[in-house]
């Protein structure tokens, strides 16, 4: 009767911790996305599908949330939640980590005029040297899983710019990048660094002339209604630092890790696709404003690529001269 009732006691131990353990495998993990862009844009259409595709492949056991509009805090805010676990996701511009981390090889991708076209920027991006540069997130807390775009950056002004002296006295806004604001020094115009946030009312006021950003900021933010010209610079293929926390990253098992980076990558595709696409639609409806859309001939960008040479001059040692020369062999290709 002893060995009976001790044969049940274990079976129902066993019912018991099996049960608990499907209650537990049915709790989904559950991680949040913070950024700072709106609703409408590619990056954030993508994150959703990111978020789509990671639910199905885990059967509603690993789910994503995002918050768009800056909700969880501006880019830097977000960065430093992820350094303490805070937050689990978020996608900064580049130049955002400047501040988070030790080597200047990451300033490589804010050098302007360094990719020929979007293939030779995503070989580099998506290769070993992004692979390389987004390692260097690791040491700050950080998983730089991959690199996605807001497309080529673009010069808008109230004057037509077509060569590099039509920069010299320019007050454009930047991002407070160092590379960003010396790219415009280095032609002559002087460079305001402020917020997001503050650039139309400062353009609209006279504060500055101009500003630098991709199609899609340039509409949703309404820059073309106090913007005659947009000028196709292309100075800068905009990548956009897909991360993850650390302790995040870490508490993932095997298997999870597969199905983030497989959903990413699936997801890195569509958003491209969307951008492109996305740029082409916004061109016409900014043609259709009435804005003047200046499309730069290979000469007069070539010219513009040579005027700030004595910025690559400076920046170089600094970067790194044999990670330079990776970019142009790779580039040769294409």
């Amino acid at each position: 009767m002893r060995r009976k009732a001790l044969a049940v006691l274990v079976v129902g131990l066993c019912m018991v911790m099996s049960y608990g353990g499907q209650m537990a495998e049915s709790k989904p993990l559950v991680l949040r996305w913070g950024h700072v862009v709106t609703e409408d844009t590619p990056l954030h259409i993508a994150a959703l599908r990111m978020a789509e595709i990671v639910e199905q492949k885990t059967n509603g056991q690993m789910k994503i949330e995002i918050y768009p509009n800056s909700q969880l805090g501006t880019n830097p805010q977000m960065v430093e939640a992820l350094q303490v676990g805070a937050l689990d996701m978020h996608m900064p511009a580049w130049a955002v980590m400047y501040g988070f981390t030790t080597t200047e090889k990451t300033k490589l991708l804010d050098l302007p005029y360094l990719f020929k076209n979007e293939k030779a920027a995503e070989a580099v991006i998506d290769g070993e040297i992004g692979e390389e540069l987004r390692k260097s997130f690791e040491e700050v807390g950080i998983v730089g899983l991959a690199c996605w775009t807001q497309g080529w950056r673009h010069v808008t002004a109230n004057k037509e710019i077509r060569k590099p002296e039509d920069f010299r006295g320019l007050k454009i806004r930047t991002m407070e990048s160092e590379l960003h604001m010396d790219h415009f020094k280095t032609l002559g115009a002087s460079p305001v660094p402020m917020a997001f946030s503050e650039v139309f009312t400062s353009l609209q006021q006279g504060v500055i002339d101009a500003q630098e950003n991709p199609y899609t900021n340039i509409y949703t933010m309404g820059f073309y209604r106090v913007q005659k010209y947009i000028i196709e610079t292309a100075h800068l293929y905009d990548p956009t630092a897909i991360l993850m926390a650390k302790s995040t990253w870490d508490r993932l098992n095997d298997e999870q890790k597969k199905i983030i980076k497989e959903a990413e990558h699936e997801a890195r595709a569509y958003e491209r696709e969307l951008t492109i696409k996305n740029d082409a639609e916004v061109k016409e409806k900014l043609k259709d404003y009435g804005n003047i859309i200046i499309e730069l001939t290979s000469e007069e960008r070539a010219a513009l690529r040579e005027a700030v040479q004595p910025m690559y001059d400076k920046w170089a040692p600094r970067i790194g001269e044999e990670l330079l020369q990776k970019v142009s062999e790779i580039q040769k290709n294409f």
